[in-house]
């Protein structure tokens, strides 16, 4: 299947989507619409099919990092009105954070140093506000701070008598602090 466009837009040097609808290629070559001409329960089946969702959540549905869909919308008078409902989701808190870290390492089979959560605090806090505001109240940063902690607490062990080593306890040093 291939994906063509009904409507795009250009915004800050980007290619939008606004709308799209799925074509099957058929063996001649040639293209055959999986929604335009289909009956509504077709049109489902085709978009669940394809990618996964009914067909009025697949023209429905667009994401943009916060901050931007507000600029995207302005950047067309006519854009507005095809977004009856925009959902907002709010940055997690520095504390929030801190406990998602906690969950992601537990769920790598880790354990977090009491002495980690204060400074997680502090660096979190930090990050919101001095980082990068596209990244600094997301999940991805609590992954990619245990996941750095993960290795240089690998590092860490090597480095430790064998005799001292634990191996799944993550500590204030393995997170830079």
């Amino acid at each position: 299947f291939t994906m063509c466009s009904d409507l795009e837009a250009e915004f800050e040097g980007e290619r939008f989507v606004l709308e799209c609808g799925a074509r099957e290629l058929l063996p001649d070559g040639g293209e055959r619409s999986l929604m335009e001409s289909a009956k509504p329960s077709a049109q489902d089946a085709a978009a669940e099919r394809v990618v996964g969702l009914g067909y009025d959540q697949f023209v429905q549905v667009m994401i943009l990092p916060q901050g931007r869909f507000e600029r995207f919308l302005t950047a067309d008078s006519g854009l507005r009105s095809r977004f009856p409902n925009i959902i907002e989701f709010p940055d997690y808190t520095a504390g929030e954070l801190v406990e998602i870290t906690k969950s992601i390492v537990a769920s790598k089979g880790y354990r977090l140093a009491p002495a980690c959560e204060i400074p997680l605090l502090a660096y979190y806090q930090r990050q919101q506000q001095e980082g990068d505001p596209r990244t600094n109240g997301n999940g991805r940063m609590a992954r990619n701070k245990v996941e750095e902690a993960v290795i240089a607490c690998s590092r860490r062990n090597v480095r430790t008598p064998e005799a001292q080593r634990d191996l799944e306890l993550l500590l204030p040093e393995d997170f830079g602090f």
